[in-house]
């Protein structure tokens, strides 16, 4: 009787043992924005980035940038600076004012290449030119190092229906 209360208190004690030293890696890691923990690391979704997935990956461009040199062959090539704001709805998006010498009004959007977040693409799409009052369409792409920013860009001439200018702009 003492030999089969040893081996149940024995196992009693082995059980507990073996319950409480597994610890969950996740018990105290909390994912954001939809991410789910995987052995103590956050798995973000589509957008976010982060050790626990609360940074949208259009959030690190925001700011305001003042260009450091330009490769344009525009007339007065002045130091201009360059608005990124970060959309609200989608994460993968923002927008860049005053381009090309325009006024940080004037805006054009750009979405961030998921393969690599910290590259951009600027879809072909139509601005209106603040000193000539003109249309043209832009396109190109860029990336944020540090806190450089490089913009390459092609401007078309909708008017005449030619290219305008290429252009590769460094902001910090």
């Amino acid at each position: 009787m003492k030999n089969i209360k040893l081996s149940f208190f024995g196992a009693v004690v082995m059980a507990m043992f073996m319950f409480t030293s597994c610890d969950d890696p996740c018990k105290d890691v909390t994912c954001l924005n939809g991410g789910t923990c995987l052995e103590g690391t956050c798995e973000c979704p589509t957008g976010y980035e982060g050790t626990d997935c609360g940074t949208a990956v259009n959030a690190k461009f925001a700011g305001t940038f003042n260009m450091a040199s330009s490769m344009c062959d525009t007339t007065d090539n002045n130091n201009y600076p360059v608005a990124l704001i970060a959309s609200e709805t989608d994460v993968t998006s923002f927008t860049i004012g005053g381009i090309y010498e325009n006024g940080l009004a004037n805006t054009v959007n750009a979405t961030v290449n998921l393969g690599s977040t910290s590259t951009f693409t600027i879809p072909n799409q139509t601005f209106v030119d603040d000193d000539l009052g003109a249309g043209f369409t832009i396109e190109g792409s860029g990336s944020l190092e540090g806190s450089t920013l490089t913009i390459t860009y092609d401007i078309f001439d909708v008017t005449f229906n030619q290219p305008w200018e290429g252009c590769t702009d460094t902001f910090q």
